[in-house]
């Protein structure tokens, strides 16, 4: 919690060119140590990110992601978008 309290200030100031090399460099250092394996031992090329910080940096994650080779990842604010896109695909005809 404490961490996502600097969230608001830092999407504030999104143009500062400081804020963008920190945000770059976090989310490159996450997509190389975590994603990256990740994608390589499950053939993956998506994945997916739930939660409120990942929708306000999903544009840094997307260049980062993609500059190692994991295109389109999926970004939701809240599981339940997930659920209730399942939902309507899969059972439209309970209604």
């Amino acid at each position: 919690a404490y961490l996502a309290s600097f969230v608001p200030f830092l999407s504030d100031n999104l143009d500062d060119d400081e804020i963008q090399k920190m945000l770059h460099d976090a989310y490159k250092e996450f997509a190389n140590v975590y994603a990256k394996p990740i994608a390589q031992m499950y053939s993956a090329k998506r994945i997916s990110f739930v939660g409120s910080i990942s929708v306000v940096f999903q544009n840094i994650i997307h260049e980062e992601l993609a500059r190692i080779g994991v295109e389109n990842p999926l970004v939701l604010a809240s599981p339940l978008q997930k659920i209730e896109i399942f939902m309507e695909k899969y059972f439209s005809d309970f209604q």
